[in-house]
């Protein structure tokens, strides 16, 4: 099957994506709005001026990932300092005062022009290095500096009618990928080229490629492979099964192993779409699965469907990860429930945006109430030592009616190839 096979749906997932499409996803509206609401919440948090720098943050108030800073007066003023390749930002950020950049100077003389000596600057705490911070500290003498993040990551939190509409273009995206996938898993297939045949789905529907993490320019490899015992081995690099990897310098996501008849696969996967990320999991059994797979399954779609039954507005984030883990627990479960087993920390999920890991986590103690508009990663896995595992995950956004399934891959069979 190509990358426009109908999906599920009945339709192709999308077109493959022209050979140039670089113009930000939304209209220059969607982020006037973005940085007004910006504006607004630092009145509330008493920041004279913001100093946008985080690169996911970048994009959601430009719709560029340059490098670049964006500097926001809480009288309304914006600034879009561009270090490299000012052509394309002059032509395509939203920003109408858009300058070219040197750096930290640049800042300190935005900041400078726009912000009372005596006033508070924004910057993102969680984020920004060490050094960058001593530097900006010293050259801002006399202002406070405050933690912008919580502010930036409020906003994000809840997606606006045109993400949604990006999101389900992520998810159709995906879809096309794990048909793909279904097609072509048989015994002999290496862990690698399964993920290269469906990231070449990907691409030929114009997803971005590389998943982005919060951190400074923290980047994520195309996701995880993995088979047979590998389905239980975490790395630690992420909460999930990670397979043993390449090698020992990066001890995750697809190998080389072979896939085997009855080998349980995992196939865990964000894929990006104008910088949005739809995150979706699903467990295969080559040819036959066993009692025991077939059992696990059954239960394993049970957990799923009481985390997504759970989620609606004023709910606490909470209640979705009790009611996943009490459906464990019913099944007889609960020791092997995510990676409890491993002693792993307890969850059941987290949001999804922008970046492929965003708040709120989906835990025991995570009382925040849901809002419509937020969207939520929720990947209940079984994780037997010496067994195998298996994982499934939906991104499922919080509706005023209660909630919508944003992924939409076929979750059955889980026997392929036979």
């Amino acid at each position: 099957m190509n990358a426009r096979a109908v999906t599920e749906t009945g339709r192709a997932p999308t077109s493959p994506a022209p050979e140039s499409s670089f113009a930000p996803a939304f209209a220059a509206t969607e982020y006037s709005s973005r940085r007004q609401a910006l504006i607004e919440a630092m009145g509330a948090a008493g920041i004279d001026v913001a100093v946008v720098l985080a690169p996911a943050d970048l994009v959601y108030f430009t719709g560029l990932d340059l490098a670049s800073q964006l500097v926001v007066s809480a009288r309304g003023d914006s600034v879009h300092l561009v270090q490299i390749n000012l052509e394309r930002a002059s032509s395509e950020s939203p920003v109408g005062d858009t300058r070219r950049s040197l750096g930290v100077r640049s800042v300190v003389d935005a900041v400078g022009d726009m912000c009372p000596p005596n006033g508070a600057v924004g910057l993102p705490f969680d984020v920004l290095p060490h050094r960058q911070f001593a530097v900006l500290e010293e050259r801002l003498s006399g202002r406070r500096l405050l933690d912008l993040s919580p502010s930036v990551l409020g906003l994000r939190r809840r997606k606006s009618a045109a993400e949604m509409r990006v999101l389900r273009e992520a998810a159709s995206i995906s879809a096309a990928s794990f048909a793909r996938a279904r097609e072509i898993v048989r015994p002999g297939l290496r862990e690698y080229e399964l993920q290269l045949e469906m990231e070449g789905v990907e691409r030929e529907l114009g997803a971005d490629g590389v998943m982005r993490h919060r951190g400074w320019r923290g980047a994520l490899p195309w996701g995880i492979v993995c088979s047979g015992p590998g389905t239980a081995e975490v790395s630690g690099h992420w909460l999930t099964q990670t397979g043993p990897g390449p090698s020992a310098a990066r001890p995750f996501a697809a190998g080389r192993r072979r896939l085997r008849a009855g080998d349980q696969v995992v196939i865990d996967r964000g894929v990006v779409f104008h910088g949005y990320h739809c995150d979706e999991a699903r467990t295969m059994v080559v040819r036959s699965a066993t009692p025991r797979q077939q059992d696990c399954w059954r239960a394993l779609r049970r957990i799923l469907a009481a985390a997504v039954a759970a989620v609606r507005p004023g709910a606490p984030v909470s209640s979705v990860y009790q009611a996943a883990l009490e459906t464990a627990r019913e099944e007889g479960l609960g020791e092997v429930f995510m990676t409890r087993a491993l002693g792993g920390v307890e969850y059941l999920g987290h949001g999804v945006g922008l970046e492929i890991d965003e708040p709120p986590l989906v835990g025991p103690g995570s009382d925040e109430a849901l809002q419509p508009g937020m969207v939520l990663a929720l990947e209940p896995k079984i994780i037997v030592p010496g067994w195998g595992g298996m994982t499934l995950e939906e991104t499922v956004a919080v509706t005023e009616a209660g909630h919508e399934v944003i992924t939409r891959s076929d979750i059955d069979p889980l026997e392929v190839a036979s």
